[in-house]
């Protein structure tokens, strides 16, 4: 696996310029993918109930992260990088010919090998980004992950490989290449191999200060989710008033209610109970059906 830092050792941009051109694209996505997930958030599930909102919009906000990071990626490479062509979610065609290829050879013996794309076709690989530039004639294929596991790579690699095997005449009709690759970026993964680029190894693999910029992006992201989710959370707070909190004569939702107490009591600051407690000294006691007050 080649790296860019080899190849275009003298085409970094100044970073403050980087910077002042980011901060902006950072904030529009962030803001957008955010906004996305509280919309189609959902507010009804029969266990939850009243936290299904809040916790659809959590789950949604995590899994919305990973495109988001994939095209911030994509505009800092564009930004750091002036002589890249840089290509988002494009259909790679997908061959008989590459899949028999890939099944019947290791890796290495088709490093070299480059197939038609254009028989044989059985469907497409929507890659996160495509990299070209022609002033080396080099393509790579990214596909960027916020964190797998090792049988998670060998599976999206033999597919990435497949990909490779048919896409330098596909992009060539885009730009002037000679040679395609294909690596996987796992932003959060810990689980290293040939081919998987961790998060400490982009700025060495791509010789721009990347890195940096994503955390930068991540920052951003962090505050608006943070935001969305305290205002998810308020709404939250008002709705568990006193007079919702109903305990039965049989003391069993009682115990219910006290051992959500105890297990918030800890280390957590706020948290629903302690929202109830601190109602409960407001109004002076819970109100209690089938039972004194």
């Amino acid at each position: 696996m080649s790296k860019f830092s080899e190849r275009l050792f003298d085409q970094k941009q100044p970073a403050d310029e980087a910077d002042s051109r980011l901060d902006a694209a950072f904030t529009q996505l962030a803001a957008r993918v955010i906004r996305e997930a509280d919309d189609l958030a959902r507010g009804q599930d029969p266990v939850l109930q009243e936290f299904a909102g809040l916790t659809s919009l959590a789950h949604s906000i995590v899994l919305r992260h990973g495109q988001a990071a994939a095209t911030a990626l994509a505009r800092i490479i564009e930004v750091s990088g002036p002589h890249f062509q840089v290509l988002t979610e494009e259909k790679i065609p997908l061959t008989a010919a590459a899949e028999a290829a890939v099944i019947a050879n290791a890796p290495h013996r088709l490093h070299q090998v480059d197939l038609p794309h254009d028989q044989g076709v059985r469907g497409s690989y929507r890659c996160d980004i495509v990299l070209l530039c022609e002033k080396v004639g080099y393509g790579v294929l990214i596909e960027v992950k916020r964190g797998a596991s090792s049988r998670s790579h060998k599976a999206m690699l033999r597919r990435l490989e497949i990909a490779r095997l048919a896409a330098r005449f596909h992009l060539q009709q885009k730009s002037r290449i000679s040679r395609v690759e294909a690596v996987i970026i796992d932003l959060h993964g810990t689980e290293s191999a040939p081919g998987v680029i961790l998060r400490d190894q982009i700025d060495d693999f791509f010789g721009l200060p990347i890195t940096r910029q994503l955390d930068r992006f991540d920052a951003i992201y962090r505050a608006r989710a943070r935001s969305a989710l305290v205002r998810r959370y308020e709404n939250l707070s008002q709705a568990l008033t006193p007079a919702s909190v109903n305990i039965s004569g049989d003391g069993q939702s009682q115990a219910a209610a006290s051992a959500v107490g105890d297990e918030d009591a800890g280390d957590n600051p706020i948290g629903p109970a302690r929202i109830l407690a601190a109602r409960q000294r407001q109004s002076g006691g819970l109100h209690v059906v089938g039972g004194a007050q």
